[in-house]
């Protein structure tokens, strides 16, 4: 037997229902607070406004399978890890190729644009620094020096 074929109205109570089985609504189904030991949901939610939080606490972990799409600002604080390539603009990349970090812009890379920047590359201890450049190195600009404390070695013109 099937209580609804004998209701044509609302029905209002109070207290517990225990249904053993699925629960079917051909219309909306609205609570103050849902609690489940599991709850699965497949298709699309899809909200039209407003902010989500996902946990409660910083030791939460949150996985995603398939591709994530931000139409705004993407905001991390902390560590962000990355295991593939992460793309700026067109053909920009910065990535990891056999343990070495690579950088590939699309045009120039810039690195300090201001006089007052300084830009270390190397070691901050007493490791050995080796600058090594494929087709040369040219120092242009007004002021334009190289500035070096110790040996200066070549092997052909200086």
């Amino acid at each position: 037997m099937r209580i609804f074929d004998f209701f044509t109205e609302d029905i209002a109570m109070t207290g517990s229902i225990f249904v053993k089985g699925a629960i079917t609504s051909s219309g909306e189904f609205s609570a103050s607070a849902i609690t489940a030991d599991l709850v699965e949901i497949s298709g699309s939610v899809v909200f039209s406004s407003g902010s989500n939080i996902f946990g409660d606490a910083d030791t939460d972990q949150h996985t995603f399978n398939g591709s994530i799409s931000a139409s705004s600002n993407l905001r991390v604080t902390g560590d962000m890890s990355a295991s593939g390539m992460l793309t700026l603009g067109d053909d920009s990349q910065i990535r990891t190729i056999a343990g070495h970090l690579t950088i590939r812009p699309e045009e120039d890379l810039r690195l300090g644009t201001v006089s007052t920047d300084n830009v270390l590359i190397g070691r901050l201890d007493a490791g050995r620094t080796t600058i090594f450049t494929k087709n040369g190195l040219n120092v242009t600009g007004s002021g334009a020096h190289i500035t070096a404390s110790g040996n200066i070695s070549a092997s052909g013109f200086i």
